[in-house]
């Protein structure tokens, strides 16, 4: 993560990338923007009235991916809904393009990653 800060002995993202992922989360994640959302990304980004509006803020998300090669994705979590009202404009990555072993790599709950790597350091003799 280039763009990263350190802030209270952690890093997180920096104002921009944070505002973009805030974005995306409520456009693609979210049935609806509420006001509070709205809000939200006002107080982060100190947008103006104008870049208010729902067309506005999916221009600004789309440019931002298309500058950065980012793409959608299709949440590995089924309970994490894709809401796909805004999808024209945007690439997709599909979880079906993903190796079947980083698929699973990713949905194994970590107690059980941490499990398997102790006991493959066990039969290895480390």
């Amino acid at each position: 993560m280039s763009s990263k800060i350190l802030w209270n002995h952690k890093y997180v993202l920096d104002e921009e990338n944070y505002f973009y992922s805030y974005l995306y989360h409520i456009i693609f994640h979210k049935k609806y923007i509420t006001r509070k959302n709205y809000s939200n990304l006002l107080d982060i980004k100190k947008l103006t009235r104008k870049n208010y509006d729902i067309d506005t803020l999916i221009n600004l998300l789309q440019d931002f991916m298309k500058k950065n090669n980012y793409s959608v994705v299709d949440p590995f979590d089924q309970s994490m809904k894709l809401n796909k009202k805004y999808f024209e404009g945007f690439n997709f990555l599909s979880k079906n393009k993903i190796p079947l072993k980083d698929y699973i790599y990713m949905n194994t709950p970590l107690f059980l990653r941490k499990f398997y790597t102790g006991l493959k350091m066990f039969v290895k003799g480390k």
